[in-house]
C-alpha cells in the first residue's frame, strides 16, 4: 500500500485507511506511538491502562 503524505496546517501527514486501522485493531482517537528505527517509521497503539479500584489496589497488596 502506498500513501502520499500531505501538508495539514504547519505539519504533514498520511491518512491511513479504516480497513488498515481496524486490521490493527486500532481505531479513531487511539493514542500512537511513533518511533524511527533506522529509516523506517514505526507506529504503535498505546496500550490502555486499566485503572485499578481501590479496593484492587489494597487486594494486590494484601497478596504480595
Amino acid at each position: 500500500m502506498q500513501a502520499t503524505i500531505q501538508k495539514w496546517g504547519n505539519s504533514q501527514g498520511i491518512r491511513i485507511p479504516k480497513a488498515f486501522l481496524e486490521a490493527l485493531g486500532m481505531a479513531e482517537n487511539d493514542l500512537a506511538e511513533l518511533s524511527r528505527v533506522n529509516d523506517h517509521i514505526v507506529i504503535k497503539k498505546v496500550k490502555k491502562e486499566s485503572k485499578l479500584a481501590l479496593e484492587q489496589i489494597y487486594a494486590e497488596r494484601l497478596i504480595r
